[in-house]
């Protein structure tokens, strides 16, 4: 019986836990949001989020809460927090989904909370079914989310902080160390994001 166990750190942020997503409002449909190379107007534009952008992940925000630091086209951008509003429920623990991935060698674990998680690397391919985000015992994190398959279990570590790809100038907010006991024995290292479906 395999149990999967993700113990999550959520990054500090100032006054509200990051990552989360956010959806782009109050931009008018024949205008864009600018995302740009740092937390200031005068800083040139890198890419742009449609007025009807949903599911935007927000890493961190800068010290004055006034931007917010994201991915866009494989490059860390800024985008201003006046033109972005925060998803209920999508940090961690109440995060639906979460996605895990690295690199050499290549994996990905997607789960989804009361649903199915999936771990791929480009040789195979585990379907696992998947529980709930929990807090740790009378603490507000870490989180443990657990999973099942048979003759398998693993334990990913996740937390705060930086973390890169390695494949481009993408930062993340959670780092992650999975751990595999049973049929298959191998450590893997890689980031988290938080996903919507």
């Amino acid at each position: 019986m395999l149990a999967l166990v993700f113990t999550l750190i959520a990054t500090a942020a100032p006054a509200q836990d990051l990552p989360a997503l956010y959806d782009v409002t109050g931009v008018a449909q024949d205008d864009v949001l600018n995302v740009r190379t740092a937390p200031s107007s005068d800083a040139p534009v890198i890419g742009t989020l449609s007025p009807g952008e949903n599911g935007v992940e927000i890493v961190r925000t800068n010290p004055a809460s006034t931007w917010a630091q994201l991915n866009i086209e494989g490059r860390q951008g800024w985008a201003s927090l006046n033109f972005l509003a925060r998803r209920r429920g999508s940090a961690l623990p109440e995060a639906p989904w979460l996605r895990c991935f690295g690199t050499e060698p290549f994996w990905s674990l997607d789960a989804a909370q009361t649903g199915r998680a999936t771990f791929r690397t480009p040789e195979e391919t585990l379907s696992l079914s998947a529980g709930t985000i929990d807090a740790a015992q009378g603490q507000t994190r870490p989180f443990v989310l657990r999973t099942e398959a048979t003759d398998l279990s693993a334990t990913v570590v996740i937390r705060p902080g930086e973390c890169s790809d390695g494949m481009s100038d993408n930062r993340y907010g959670l780092s992650a160390a999975l751990l595999f006991q049973g049929s298959r024995d191998n450590f893997l290292a890689g980031c988290c994001s938080l996903e919507t479906r």
